[in-house]
């Protein structure tokens, strides 16, 4: 009966079948080589992980944004959907060797387009996780075969002193980031000039921003009022306005040549003002950031220095009649 003799060798081809079929691809960083590497500034806290021939696994903080996590991957190998998150414990955790920590969607389109992306929470729980030695693994099958499991790790080694250098960088961040900050406004009760609270906290944040990001090297002042009162007193009183705000930044040592004012009067409403809601959204300053290249100011200069050149008076050679 040779029937019987068969069942070991299929039973082995079975078990190589199944094998095959449920390949996993895994990278993590060597327990040898394993680091973690902080960047600092008042603009944006970063705490990464590289992973050898995957990519990168970043917590990072920015100005003026909620703290996330993300994988950076070189190039994505997960499929859309569901990726499940597990905590391997470290060796002296006796009787404890893995637990589920969470799940994460893998979208192309999330996050500034990395594909695995923790929101706040599960951000500062996976560093918690860290700090107690815990290793998280991602895992979700591949985009290019159902058969093949991608897991990513990350290793807790050489954690704990990056990690204090990443909370003492959250301490310095600024409240805003420059796409926050770029287009700003501050505004001003009926005929006056002056700065309230609200309108100085702004304009010292400002400040701060634009003398640590040395790329800002064009900022645009423009005053405006409702249409209350006189147009020509209207101009006047968005020229002071305009003045009030560019005297307090430069108190605050900012360059004026780097600024351009202007006012406008009750010209280009952001409301009509047909309400003292409306009417208040009028009288405003606004300050525009900008950073332009060094070719683009050489081209401006160019400009004006042909200008001052073309409005140079001529000599009269008439003489007198």
């Amino acid at each position: 009966m040779k029937i019987p003799m068969l069942k070991p060798f299929l039973l082995t081809m079975l078990l190589s079948v199944v094998t095959a079929f449920a390949h996993a691809s895994s990278w993590q960083p060597r327990v040898d080589d394993a680091v973690w590497e902080v960047s600092s500034s008042i603009f944006e806290c970063r705490l990464v992980q590289p992973i050898p021939r995957y990519g990168q696994a970043v917590f990072d903080t920015r100005a003026g944004e909620s703290p996330r996590f993300y994988l950076d991957p070189e190039k994505n190998l997960m499929e859309g959907g569901e990726a499940n998150i597990r905590l391997e414990a470290p060796a002296w955790k006796r009787g404890e060797q893995q637990r589920h920590f969470g799940s994460v969607t893998v979208n192309k389109t999330g996050y500034r387009g990395y594909p695995v992306v923790l929101d706040e929470k599960m951000s500062d729980q996976l560093l918690s996780e860290l700090a107690l030695g815990y290793a998280p693994i991602f895992s979700r099958s591949s985009n290019y075969s159902d058969a093949d499991n991608i897991q990513v790790g990350l290793l807790p080694v050489n954690f704990k002193r990056a990690f204090q250098d990443y909370r003492r960088c959250l301490v310095g961040l600024l409240p805003a980031n420059f796409e926050q900050i770029s287009r700003s406004k501050v505004h001003f009760d009926t005929g006056k000039y002056n700065l309230n609270e609200d309108a100085r906290v702004l304009l010292d944040l400002i400040a701060v921003y634009m003398k640590g990001d040395v790329s800002v090297n064009e900022v645009y002042i423009d005053g405006y009022t409702d249409s209350v009162g006189r147009k020509i007193s209207n101009i006047e009183l968005s020229k002071k306005r305009s003045e009030t705000v560019l005297d307090y930044l430069v108190d605050a040592g900012i360059s004026d040549d780097l600024v351009i004012t202007r006012y406008h009067g009750q010209l280009y409403p952001l409301a009509k003002n047909n309400s003292d809601v409306n009417r208040a959204k009028n009288r405003r300053v606004t300050i525009r950031l900008d950073r332009v290249s060094i070719e683009d100011l050489a081209e401006e200069e160019e400009v004006d220095d042909l200008t001052e050149l073309d409005e140079e008076p001529q000599e009269d050679l008439s003489g007198d009649v």
